[in-house]
């Protein structure tokens, strides 16, 4: 570690480095610190490198981009890297894409915080496609319900909230569908996927699971697919996704969240 903490000074001071001010106040020419072997590095070294560099330690979210004129500086911007040749960026480019896991779904359009269907589609068309074919890691946030208005029950002094009622619902389900089109069309080198729908125990949904298993079925087609989790209230649906699945060399599992204990009285 002590080696990779020198080498990361070195590389820090290369591309980060700043211009001094001497006591007149007038900064110098900007000298920078050359690092000439990095290069000359074994290929395991660089990737440990690459790994401390690029690899988040949170999964990274696709959303909308922003405003282009209010687009903030990033803290530390260590894409400087790939900028330095065809190889180092090559290679660090691997590493990003092919260790990191990207969060996709179809939540609300154009937003900014959520993962949706139009930030999926300004990803593929900004990124290269040899990228984005070696993703490797997925989690898919999946919207093919809608909420009904709740209901009240009680008297004039006490009114109690009716449990929470989902239907099935026709638009989320067609773009989770143009979202599994977009995955088995471009997302070729998954292996992993996690789908997650936001749902608790309990939770009463209505309507046909069809179009949404069909959607589901259609991403479990990835060639190099292995294993898929599903986290939510889906043990149904997780059913429906097993008997429809022509693939039987990949391992499904479902996690259901354990409801929330009663208040102490």
């Amino acid at each position: 570690m002590e080696l990779y903490g020198r080498l990361l000074e070195s590389i820090h001071h290369t591309f980060f480095s700043h211009p001094t001010c001497p006591a007149d106040g007038l900064p110098k020419t900007r000298t920078m610190t050359e690092f000439k072997y990095f290069t000359h590095l074994p290929p395991e070294i660089r990737n440990e490198i690459y790994k401390l560099l690029f690899v988040s330690s949170t999964h990274i979210r696709i959303c909308s981009p922003r405003n282009r004129r209010r687009r903030c500086p990033p803290r530390l911007d260590f894409t400087r890297l790939l900028l330095v040749n065809r190889r180092i960026n090559t290679e660090a480019k691997t590493i990003f894409y092919s260790l990191n896991t990207f969060v996709i779904g179809n939540r609300d359009w154009g937003s900014r915080q959520q993962v949706n269907l139009h930030a999926l589609k300004a990803f593929i068309s900004r990124v290269p496609k040899a990228c984005i074919s070696i993703i490797s890691r997925l989690e898919i946030e999946m919207r093919f319900y809608t909420r009904l208005p709740t209901t009240w029950t009680g008297g004039p002094n006490f009114w109690t909230a009716a449990p929470a009622v989902f239907q099935m619902h026709k638009g989320n389900t067609e773009q989770l569908q143009s979202l599994a089109r977009c995955v088995v069309k471009h997302f070729t080198g998954v292996e992993f996927i996690e789908l997650s729908t936001g749902l608790l125990p309990d939770t009463e949904l209505r309507g046909v699971f069809g179009p949404a298993v069909k959607a589901v079925v259609m991403i479990l087609t990835l060639p190099n697919l292995k294993h898929m989790i599903f986290r939510g209230h889906l043990e149904p649906f997780v059913e429906e996704v097993i008997k429809n699945n022509k693939r039987k060399d990949i391992v499904i599992d479902c996690f259901t969240p354990r409801p929330l204990p009663p208040p102490n009285p």
